[in-house]
């Protein structure tokens, strides 16, 4: 998930978003959060990438805007490196590539195990 917002309180109104897809330059999509003045990304995937723009009006009436952009990448798969055979009861150490938060290990049943 990902979020952005124009800090702008109640000085602001009128929102309007919009999205630019970096695999579509010229593409634009219009966005409607459910909070004006709030843009949320439930699902941060490459096809998200992009430019987002704002616009807005201010207390006086005048239009405003901005924009930022916005880079979602693919992780590498980790990988595994086990080299030695393992029989019932012995233990071993399986270590991960870097490059992620946190690992999510299946052990054979309905568990997982996170760390």
């Amino acid at each position: 998930m990902f979020l952005f917002n124009w800090w702008g309180n109640d000085d602001y109104t009128n929102y309007n978003w919009s999205f630019e897809p970096a695999s579509n330059p010229g593409a634009y999509v219009s966005v409607n959060p459910e909070k004006e003045n709030v843009c949320l990304i439930q699902d941060a995937q490459l096809s998200n990438s992009g430019v987002y723009y704002v616009e807005a009006k201010d207390i006086n009436g005048c239009e405003v805007s901005d924009n930022v952009r916005i880079s979602f990448y693919t992780a590498a798969p980790p990988e595994l490196k086990v080299t030695e055979d393992l029989c019932r009861g012995e233990t071993i150490d399986i270590l991960a590539s870097n490059g992620y938060d946190s690992y999510r290990w299946y052990n054979g049943s309905s568990t997982f195990i996170s760390f």
